[in-house]
């Protein structure tokens, strides 16, 4: 979830799902609605399900359904449905609430401190700093060299390294299958 680039970060996981061998597909906001697969036979489901998912649908979930999530960003949004940006945030950070306890969550640096204490792991980025950042051209992860930017990030918008390094940390989970 995020006020941007949640379309940008799940197109790009699916794409690092499936260049890893895994079967997956974009749902929710970006695809088919989730309710559309989930109502499907179980056999027919695909491996792997990225949903886009918007703080109108956080608001409203209770379960821990998700192996992963990631917060992106937040900038003033619809304010028009939520009382104050302050109930909008707290939309938004539920999605830490709803990954499973052995399941993984990123969220930008920048972001404020989680209200809510997730059970699972907790990943900060960022290209100022987090537990995954760059240094250079490099991507580093707790200290240790994981990766190299590809060129067309590296010479990107801000914002594209922001999307990638989101992606790039929840690929951590997929390695982790």
């Amino acid at each position: 979830t995020g006020t941007n680039g949640k379309t940008t970060v799940c197109e790009l996981l699916c794409h690092i799902f499936k260049y890893a061998g895994k079967k997956c597909e974009a749902i929710g906001n970006i695809g088919r609605p989730v309710i559309e697969v989930l109502g499907q036979q179980r056999e027919s489901w695909p491996e792997w399900c990225i949903i886009e998912i918007s703080s109108f649908q956080l608001e409203t979930t209770y379960q821990q359904l998700f192996t992963m999530g990631g917060w992106l960003n937040v900038a003033p949004n619809h304010l028009d449905w939520h009382p104050s940006m302050e109930e909008y945030l707290r939309a938004k950070q539920r999605l830490s609430q709803l990954v499973i306890t052995d399941g993984l969550f990123v969220c930008h640096n920048s972001l404020p401190p989680l209200e809510f204490v997730p059970e699972a792991r907790v990943v900060r980025y960022g290209r100022l700093g987090g537990d995954l950042t760059v240094e250079g051209q490099t991507i580093v992860y707790n200290g240790e060299e994981v990766g190299l930017l590809p060129p067309s990030v590296s010479n990107g918008f801000p914002h594209d390294l922001d999307n990638y390094l989101a992606a790039f940390g929840l690929r951590i989970r997929v390695a982790l299958l």
